[in-house]
């Protein structure tokens, strides 16, 4: 597959900056060639759902297509899942670019709203890290150098929900002790069981009916879902909180994920920062670099080339109506090598 720039589309600058840094360089690319091979990834998912991208991007379809049965479905999860750590691990990135590297693999687009460069986590101080004692571990905000005070705020604001939630959690730890264990009656155990079956029954019907729809269509049949399972939802909620914590139950291992070990949540601020500039250096960068990343040329473009392109751009460039005044209005004609040059070096740097 052609390496391609990876469409960054936040509106926040700074996140996009973060993004950047990482999505631009040349051996984080060829990482990303090397997953695609491996998963056998040759067409990029095209999305159609972007309001709720992170909970319809189906990541067990595209990498298992033919998988036999689910537990090979999360087995293969599993080993992508690995191979996403060790790609994070390897450019020294946190869990909030996670969604950012599966995102770039699979879609070749970074949508907005996933990527938070400032969340809260948790992890050992002074101690291994080791599950079976989660007392070892403190709560923790981590900060990039761009984050903003208010994105500090909205992370504490979502460790207080963690905390409200955590003592949910472990009340449902606490039924399943010998002394204090809260069993479903019969009569509730087979509500519980019937409401897991009917809710999966529309789930699976509900992906069916928006697969490969316009966004128009598919926001009408997710309402639709949402609208019609929603007393089962709540009732089965219920019940499920009655039960002990199952570490085979896909749910519950993402909530031994979330509340054990903390988890990553959703503080990405959108605003209306100016994009401009970034994305006229980065559209720079790839003219200077595509060709050479693909195997095309033997050396990265010139700034001079690349100022000669951009300037081709414009169709009066060189024309017998190119004069003064339309150099100094027009977004290509103005542009020199040293302009392309003041933009891309530091660009490059950061970029290591």
């Amino acid at each position: 597959m052609k390496i391609k720039k990876i469409d960054i589309q936040t509106t926040n600058k700074s996140h996009a900056l973060e993004i950047a840094m990482l999505v631009d360089r040349q051996d984080f690319l060829l990482e990303i060639e090397s997953l695609r091979e491996k998963w056998h990834v040759s067409r990029l998912t095209q999305l159609t759902l972007l309001p709720e991208i992170q909970q319809l991007l189906n990541i067990q379809e595209i990498i298992s297509p033919n998988a036999k049965n689910h537990e090979e479905q999360e087995e293969k999860l599993n080993e992508f899942n690995l191979d996403v750590e060790k790609i994070l691990k390897k450019f020294g990135r946190g869990k909030n670019f996670k969604v950012v590297v599966i995102y770039s693999a699979l879609v070749g687009i970074v949508p907005a709203n996933i990527f938070s460069s400032c969340y809260f986590d948790v992890a050992t101080v002074n101690e291994a890290e080791d599950k079976s004692k989660p007392e070892k571990y403190q709560y923790i905000i981590v900060l990039s150098p761009r984050t903003e005070q208010k994105e500090l705020k909205e992370a504490f604001s979502e460790f207080q929900n963690h905390i409200k939630n955590k003592i949910a959690f472990e009340n449902r730890i606490q039924s399943g002790s010998d002394d204090q264990r809260k069993f479903l009656n019969e009569d509730e155990d087979r509500e519980f069981h019937e409401l897991s079956s009917t809710l999966e029954k529309a789930y699976q019907g509900y992906m069916v009916e928006t697969k490969n729809k316009p966004l128009k269509e598919a926001l009408k049949e997710r309402t639709k879902f949402i609208e019609a399972t929603e007393e089962l939802r709540n009732r089965y909620a219920v019940l499920k909180a009655k039960t002990p914590i199952n570490m085979n139950d896909p749910q519950d291992a993402d909530l031994i994920e979330a509340y054990l070990l903390g988890g990553i949540y959703n503080s990405a601020l959108i605003d209306d920062g100016n994009r401009r500039d970034l994305d006229r250096t980065r559209e720079w960068y790839w003219m200077r670099f595509g060709d050479f990343f693909n195997g095309l040329a033997k050396l990265p473009k010139t700034y001079e080339d690349v100022a000669e392109d951009w300037c081709n751009k414009c169709p009066k460039y060189g024309s017998d109506v190119y004069d003064d005044d339309h150099k100094k209005d027009c977004p290509y004609c103005h542009v020199d090598a040293s302009n392309i040059a003041h933009a891309l070096s530091p660009h490059e740097k950061l970029l290591g």
